[in-house]
């Protein structure tokens, strides 16, 4: 379950409102992976439901879960035994 947002982008995106700065194929995509993100209760639902390995990041984003949305997005997020928290949708250079 998503507890908080890393950004307002990230929130209007989830509620479905207009973002600007993004490709459409990849807000598609981060809507349906924020979906399954917040229905997720345990940290190995994402992993059954994603079909893909999370990566751990480091530098910045230190510790936080990170998957691609296509090529060029991330979906990050730090899981705690709440859920998923500072959720943040981003391109990728």
């Amino acid at each position: 379950m998503i507890m908080s947002f890393a950004n307002d982008q990230t929130r209007r995106l989830y509620e479905g409102l207009p973002v600007e700065g993004f490709p459409p194929d990849i807000l598609e995509r981060a809507v349906q992976k924020l979906q399954i993100l917040n229905a997720a209760n345990r940290f190995h639902d994402l992993e059954v439901a994603l079909g893909a390995k999370l990566d751990v990041l480091t530098g910045e984003r230190d510790g936080k879960h990170c998957l691609k949305v296509l090529n060029k997005g991330r979906l990050c997020f730090f899981w705690k035994e709440s859920g998923a928290h500072e959720v943040e949708v981003f391109l990728s250079h």
